[in-house]
């Protein structure tokens, strides 16, 4: 029975052996310390080589970040962080990209002074990007988020967009004079509430077919919740009758 206690392990160097030999017959079945010039630990020979050879690939995996060595990084601006591999970062660390965020990250060195983090948030699907020029790291960049950005896509709705903007759109209807110059306007309402401003909204006349080119759409009055339309009649005048128009609009806000 073998005593634990007393067995001696084989050293695992970090190099790669190019070749690994083949036992071959007439060779002393000889164990202990290899050295094969001297008919020792000729038994360990093989598995020796292949130890070092595994010893090697792991550590080309821990300095890529995949392995063990890489957890935690304690800062995401650490030297180590500049080096092309995978790794993974905790809520804790410093210059994560955002507050209380864990995930990977994945860099990509072009050069000492060319370096790409991509930081993935492992409870979602927000990722954000950011540069090293060799001096200083740029400020964080969200690129893609799912979570928090649903909007609704019906014929009036919005949607939000990783950066904060919101796109609305809708339509509304109102009766229009044809007499020349004759103006009226319509008070909309926002699918949704923007949170801060609406900063842009651009009207057209979406009907009935021929009146696009003879009405001016405008709107005016931006607010957090509305605005109004206006429609002057540019062309078209035959007496002053009515008719009813539909205008369509995009407000852009945040």
């Amino acid at each position: 029975m073998v005593n634990l206690a007393t067995v001696n392990y084989l050293p695992e160097l970090q190099q790669y052996e190019a070749q690994i030999p083949r036992l071959e017959d007439g060779w002393w079945p000889t164990g202990g310390a290899v050295n094969p010039a001297a008919d020792s630990g000729l038994m360990n020979w093989q598995a020796s080589l292949l130890a070092n050879r595994t010893a090697f690939l792991k550590k080309v995996i821990d300095d890529a970040g995949l392995g063990a060595a890489a957890v935690p990084l304690v800062t995401l601006n650490a030297a180590a962080a500049r080096l092309t591999g995978s790794y993974r970062f905790a809520s804790t660390d410093a210059n994560t990209p955002a507050s209380g965020v864990a995930g990977t990250l994945e860099v990509i060195a072009a050069s000492a002074n060319a370096v790409n983090q991509m930081a993935m948030d492992s409870a979602s699907t927000r990722m954000w990007t950011r540069f090293w020029n060799g001096t200083v790291w740029s400020a964080w960049s969200e690129i893609w988020r799912t979570t928090g950005v649903s909007g609704s896509l019906g014929a009036s709705g919005w949607q939000p967009l990783p950066s904060g903007l919101i796109l609305q759109w809708g339509a509304a209807s109102l009766m229009v004079t044809n007499t020349l110059f004759s103006t009226v306007g319509v008070a909309v309402t926002f699918p949704t509430t923007f949170p801060t401003a609406c900063r842009q909204v651009i009207a057209s006349v979406s009907g009935p077919v021929g009146e696009a080119a003879q009405i001016l759409a405008a709107a005016y009055g931006l607010g957090t919740t509305g605005t109004t339309i206006a429609l002057a009649r540019m062309f078209g005048d035959n007496g002053g009758a009515t008719e009813t128009t539909q205008v369509s609009y995009l407000a852009i806000g945040h």
